[in-house]
């Protein structure tokens, strides 16, 4: 029972950091604009709302880092606690590839059951995500950069210490359940949580924060690329069409990455 509190206790230890580092990163702006430029507070709210990208690319990195420099103290190593063997190219193109077909699926499936229209606040934030800034920093950052540190965080880190003492099916659902609650509004929990179990399930096969890193990358990619790209030429976008698009491209490509974990002998536990 010590063992398993302890690792929650870690765990807790993460997400209170992630927390602190948000907020500090928020406060330091909020400080900032308010002190040099004599911004009033509503300007200082609209301004942090958006760049709520930026804002949790820089919180994220602040966390790895204060994480990293906590292993230097007890002697370890970040490479240590994570597992970064790079597997084959052709698998990292298929964790690619699948990563844009479920980010299709996904939103096709929101737009046609309604629930986007349900849960107004789910659109309100990823157009503040997505919809601010030039479109390259918004790919650089929304489309590589969080999907790269949330991975190194979530797989790596948490899903990494979770598997050092909970049985791994056990370990899969729990990290998958802590990704979707960070995620805020319900929707996003919801959905969010089922993509936990696909890039945790990447990891676990994989044993390489490749896999699921690539699989993040190509669905807030696609992401990015439907909001600032598509929808400026097709305002009404076909869904039952680009569902079935998306699932062409995501039952392969997993099909495939699951031979390529079982052929490098990489065993789900």
């Amino acid at each position: 029972m010590r063992r398993y509190l302890g690792a929650l206790g870690h765990v807790g230890l993460v997400i209170i950091l992630h927390l602190v580092s948000s907020f500090a990163v928020a406060l330091a702006i909020a400080s900032y604009l308010g002190t040099v430029h004599d911004m009033a507070p509503v300007a200082i709210q609209a301004y942090i709302e958006t760049q709520l990208a930026l804002l949790t690319a820089t919180a994220g990195v602040l966390t790895l880092v204060v994480y990293w420099l906590l292993l230097r103290s007890s002697g370890r190593r970040m490479g240590q606690v994570i597992s970064r063997e790079p597997p084959r190219p052709r698998s990292m193109l298929f964790a690619l590839i699948a990563g844009a077909g479920w980010s299709i699926s996904l939103n096709s499936l929101l737009h046609l059951s309604g629930l986007h229209r349900m849960f107004p606040e789910h659109g309100d934030l990823m157009a503040r995500l997505v919809g601010e800034g030039p479109f390259l920093a918004v790919m650089l950052t929304v489309g590589i950069a969080i999907p790269v540190i949330e991975e190194i965080l979530y797989r790596g880190i948490i899903f990494g210490h979770l598997e050092t003492v909970f049985p791994g099916t056990c370990a899969l659902f729990l990290q998958a359940l802590i990704f979707g609650l960070m995620h805020g509004n319900p929707l996003q929990v919801a959905y969010a949580t089922v993509t936990g179990l696909l890039f945790g399930l990447g990891y676990q096969r994989f044993r390489s924060i490749w896999i699921p890193a690539l699989l993040h990358i190509g669905m807030n990619a696609v992401s990015v690329f439907e909001a600032r790209v598509i929808l400026q030429f097709v305002p009404s976008i076909p869904r039952i069409p680009t569902l079935m698009l998306g699932i062409l491209l995501l039952l392969p490509t997993l099909y495939w990455l699951w031979r390529e974990s079982g052929e490098s002998d990489h065993r789900f536990r």
